[in-house]
């Protein structure tokens, strides 16, 4: 698919069309919002995967390289034992309720004009049901974030958050910050 990529590219192509070729099929919206934006710089609780995102970036934005693109151990693992699913980005925060899972669209889905987001949880061997989380990527994002933003508001107001480790009012504040952040993307790829 790089090579695919990288070709298309050279003939002027966009991202979103770069993504049509490579998979057949379009993406929803959602998705290049977030390709378009700093994904590292964003402090988002969530770590992206190679594969589609560097697909979906030019290269003089950093995206496909022959000598170093390609599907990292995890997502080839998942994508050998489901070639239907996309692997997106996994979500930090190993205390949260969808924490160190991975959150995939599905081809047969994406083909219909649906954007669901399927969940790979922590530890779960290829070839297990994947369930549906969401109808959307964002969707999934603003319950992540408006979860740990409350798990925090809580530790803090607790009367035991006290010495090493607690939560203080900065924290709470970029996690409130994240949630906006999530709720300006949503915005921006027009999901109400």
């Amino acid at each position: 698919m790089v090579a695919l990529a990288l070709g298309c590219y050279q003939h002027g192509l966009s991202p979103q069309q770069v993504i049509t070729e490579c998979y057949g099929l379009e993406f929803p919206r959602e998705f290049f919002v977030l390709a378009e934006s700093d994904r590292d710089g964003t402090g988002l609780l969530l770590e992206f995967t190679d594969q589609p995102w560097g697909l979906a970036t030019p290269p003089e934005r950093g995206g496909p390289s022959r000598q170093t693109y390609g599907a990292d151990e995890t997502e080839q693992h998942f994508l050998d034992a489901d070639a239907d699913l996309v692997p997106l980005a996994r979500l930090l925060g190993l205390r949260a309720q969808r924490g160190g899972s991975m959150m995939c669209y599905r081809l047969s889905e994406l083909s219909e004009g649906q954007a669901g987001v399927f969940e790979i949880r922590r530890g779960m061997r290829p070839g297990r049901p994947v369930a549906r989380c969401g109808d959307t990527l964002l969707d999934v994002l603003l319950e992540h974030h408006t979860e740990a933003y409350e798990t925090l508001e809580m530790q803090r107001r607790s009367e035991s958050n006290l010495g090493f480790g607690m939560v203080d009012d900065d924290e709470v504040a970029e996690a409130r910050d994240l949630v906006e952040q999530v709720v300006e993307l949503r915005r921006r790829a027009a999901i109400s």
